[in-house]
């Protein structure tokens, strides 16, 4: 079985909602499980077990000479038309309800994206959080 490396996974290919938002992009991956402790009158403060309460992972993709397309896919609340990108508020917009879609991560190798299943992270309800400098 293959391992897939957890953190920097080097150069990737990433698509979010269908839009290839590059093929030699540097992204970074992270996964934790939620718990919590389970306690008893008998051990007071003392938890006897631990029970998994949610997990949550996420994705930092370094986007470089990104054309209008791959940022209007990225930006909520963006619209190109033409040669502008047209950027509006998403004040009380839901962003899993309203501005999430499915993130494919595949990792690349000899400058092509992979073609092993095991190379691939998807994430299917993604919601960006555009940070751009």
């Amino acid at each position: 079985m293959a391992e897939f490396v957890m953190g920097d996974l080097g150069p990737c290919a990433v698509s979010f909602k269908g839009t290839s938002l590059g093929s030699n992009l540097s992204v970074s991956f992270t996964y934790a499980e939620d718990t919590a402790d389970v306690k008893t009158a008998a051990t007071g403060t003392t938890p006897i077990d631990k029970i998994y309460t949610g997990s949550s992972c996420g994705a930092v993709v370094q986007m470089t000479q990104s054309t209008l397309e791959q940022l209007e896919a990225v930006c909520p609340n963006a619209t190109a038309t033409g040669d502008e990108l047209m950027v509006s508020t998403g004040v009380g917009d839901a962003m899993v309800a309203e501005k999430s879609g499915k993130l494919e991560i595949t990792r690349v190798k000899n400058g092509a994206a992979s073609t092993d299943a095991t190379q691939v992270i998807t994430i299917f309800v993604a919601a960006p959080q555009p940070n751009i400098n």
